[in-house]
Parts: C-alpha cells; sequence; structure tokens
C-alpha cells in the first residue's frame, strides 16, 4: 500500500484514502504517512486494550497524526473478540464514509490483508464490507480511482 501510495502521490495525486481493515493493524502504512495531509489514512483492527498484537500503543484511537498530518490517521481499535460483517459495516457507514466523504480523495487505496482471523466465511463477510464500502466510495460527487488489495477473491464474495 506505501508503495503505491508514494507512486500516485509522485505523479501529482493530491488525496489518498488509505482504508485498513483485517485483523492487525497496519502501523507500516500509519507510519508512512504519520505527517503528511496528503493521505488519509483509516484502520479498523483487533487490539483488545493493547493485549493483542502488535501490542503497540500507537494502534489506539488517540493516534491521530502529527505536524501537517494531525486529524488524518483514524483508528478504530476493537477491543471485543468477535466483530462481524454488521460491526463492520457501522464503522464504514457511520465512521469512515463520511470522513473520507468530507476529505474527497482522489485515490482510494482498500487494504483488506491476509489475516482475517476466525474462519473463512467470517473472513469472506469482512471482506464484502469492504467491496460495499468502495463501492460507496464510488458514489462521490467526483469518480475516482480505487486498489483493493486482498489475496484471494473467490467466485460470488459478496453473495455470502
Amino acid at each position: 500500500m506505501v508503495i503505491a501510495a508514494k507512486k500516485a502521490l509522485a505523479d501529482g495525486t493530491r488525496r489518498i484514502l488509505i482504508v485498513d481493515f483485517d485483523l492487525h493493524h497496519g502501523q507500516g502504512t500509519q507510519r508512512a504517512f504519520y505527517d503528511d495531509p496528503r493521505v488519509l489514512y483509516m484502520s479498523v483492527h483487533r487490539y483488545e486494550e493493547g493485549r493483542f498484537w502488535p501490542h503497540l500503543r500507537e494502534s489506539n484511537f488517540d493516534w491521530v497524526g502529527e505536524g501537517e498530518g494531525l486529524g488524518f490517521n483514524v483508528n478504530l481499535p476493537l477491543n471485543v473478540v468477535g466483530c462481524g460483517p454488521t460491526e463492520y459495516l457501522a464503522v464504514f457507514n457511520r465512521l469512515f464514509l463520511p470522513i473520507a466523504t468530507e476529505y474527497r480523495p482522489d485515490l482510494v487505496i482498500v487494504s483488506a490483508g491476509t489475516f482475517m482471523g476466525g474462519n473463512t466465511v467470517s473472513s469472506l463477510l469482512r471482506i464484502c464490507e469492504a467491496y460495499r464500502f468502495t463501492n460507496l466510495c464510488c458514489s462521490f460527487e467526483h469518480q475516482m480511482p480505487f486498489v483493493c488489495s486482498v489475496f484471494f477473491i473467490p467466485r460470488n464474495f459478496c453473495d455470502v
């Protein structure tokens, strides 16, 4: 994700939204753009009050960027185990989508990762929510390209 975003910035993209949702926090992506207002990074991930790997304080909700990037980092750490499609869709609709709409990105990068946790069905359901979120992003007033990083896409994956 970082390489793709940096390349897009170098090529003149002004505003990039990276939505990261899988089992683990994307601290490498967060660190790469923590002080850069051209990239809005939003992550929903398992946290368990810091007891879940990678046990980093920077995965918590109050790490919001610094310098010019202050306010361009959004973490939603999940402190309960077993969140499913309902909770993820609530995160997307009630938090991520309003922020993304106000930010008006020129490019959306969705990082769904490979470590979704749980069984295959729950993993697929989370991927479906990312797909739906991406479709909602495409309903912005202006059209933009997007990239979705998943490592498998089974047939009819949103009909689960």
